[in-house]
């Protein structure tokens, strides 16, 4: 068996990683060149980490997020399980890692085309609304004035087909005052990120508020009524070191990966 150099786990010889600690093992130390430093009271308020006569830092924690061991306070402990070798400093906010851009796009693309199909049928139903009021008004207006009661019936029926122009914003609010507030409020996920296993949270990980929803999803709807500005905002998590929307920072939300 092989001794760990770090944390002194035994392995299987020729295994180049620890099994325990993830550490590359490039040569087998001898028995006993590994000792365990012998854990004192915690610092104040560092849960399981305890502060070593040699400036370092030794985790006892048993599983999940940061790996167990002795490491160095120079290098920050590494958390695995999402992508190998994510250190815990880019684990994201309640201790699961930000959202890569491409979960949250499929995410987005699937919120959007409920509001889509939410607005191709009531597009239709405007549709055949206005119809009918414009052939009955044409109708009534023939009867009552002519060819200018015609026109004024037809004018009637048009106008009313207008309507479906302002439907996407008008969907875009319905729908999402269920699907991103309500829902996420409450589980914090829409739709969307719920299938893509993303979660939105604050700065401190817990749930968002519904009035910080609804605030984010007017910014959302805002930025449509601006040329390319929610293009921009999707494509802002690519650049950004916390994997943020532009609507996401003007709210201070933060959109998680869990399951990893």
């Amino acid at each position: 068996m092989t001794l760990c150099p770090s944390c002194g786990a035994e392995n299987v010889d020729g295994t180049k990683f620890c099994v325990k600690c993830g550490a590359g093992i490039s040569a087998a130390p001898s028995p006993g060149a590994w000792e365990q430093p012998a854990p004192q009271q915690p610092s104040s308020g560092s849960g399981n980490l305890y502060d070593t006569p040699s400036g370092g830092v030794y985790n006892n924690t048993p599983s999940g997020g940061l790996g167990g061991g002795y490491q160095p306070m120079s290098q920050p402990p590494t958390a695995y399980g999402y992508g190998g070798g994510m250190t815990a400093a880019a684990t994201g906010v309640g201790g699961y890692p930000y959202a890569v851009w491409a979960d949250r796009v499929l995410a987005a693309l699937v919120d959007a085309g409920i509001v889509f199909a939410a607005v191709i049928g009531l597009y239709i139903a405007v549709m055949i609304i206005g119809t009918i009021l414009g052939g009955i008004g044409m109708a009534i207006g023939g009867l009552a004035g002519g060819e200018e009661g015609a026109g004024a019936g037809s004018l009637l029926g048009s106008g009313f087909c207008c309507i479906a122009f302002v439907l996407f914003p008008l969907a875009s609010l319905g729908i999402g005052l269920y699907n991103k507030v309500f829902l996420v409020a409450k589980r914090g996920s829409s739709i969307g990120q719920g299938i893509m296993k993303l979660k939105v949270v604050t700065e401190q990980g817990t749930l968002v508020p519904q009035g910080t929803l609804l605030l984010r999803l007017l910014v959302q709807i805002g930025f449509g009524f601006v040329p390319f500005l929610p293009l921009l905002s999707l494509l802002w998590p690519l650049w950004d070191p916390q994997r943020q929307t532009l609507h996401d920072k003007a709210v201070g939300t933060f959109v998680v990966k869990e399951g990893v």
